[in-house]
């Protein structure tokens, strides 16, 4: 398999509308990038753990959710790998946070939001083929 990319999408519930990363705008269509491409925190002591921040504070109150998807190529064919997960934003912070950790491998997933920050940071370490 060759190595692929993490990205990251946050959507809110209800409505749908995706996060435009380019302007930082909720929108129903019209957006510009609507992935993320997630860092790895470091490359020598934690191989493997993804990270992107997030500034919430600017989020109106409400559930939100985030989606972390790795694609890579396994010969001619584009497979992926999945997680979730929801946050409840109020008056700029994550109040609350519920994790997915369903995946479409039979690898285990974990994703982490801080809670009560305003300043989010999407956590995924993840064993990766």
């Amino acid at each position: 398999a060759t190595a692929g990319t993490i990205h990251l999408r946050i959507r809110t519930t209800p409505g749908s509308h995706l996060y435009d990363w380019n302007d930082h705008t909720f929108k129903i269509s019209g957006w510009t990038s609507v992935y993320k491409v997630m860092s790895e925190v470091d490359v020598v002591n934690m191989p493997g753990l993804y990270k992107q921040e997030i500034d919430v504070s600017t989020f109106s109150n409400g559930r939100y959710q985030y989606f972390i998807e790795y694609s890579y190529l396994d010969g001619s064919t584009t497979k992926y790998i999945r997680s979730s997960g929801e946050f409840l934003v109020d008056d700029g912070q994550i109040v609350d946070e519920y994790i997915a950790t369903k995946v479409d491998t039979i690898n285990t997933t974990t994703v982490a939001l801080p809670s009560a920050s305003a300043t989010a940071t999407a956590v995924w370490n993840k064993t990766l083929p």
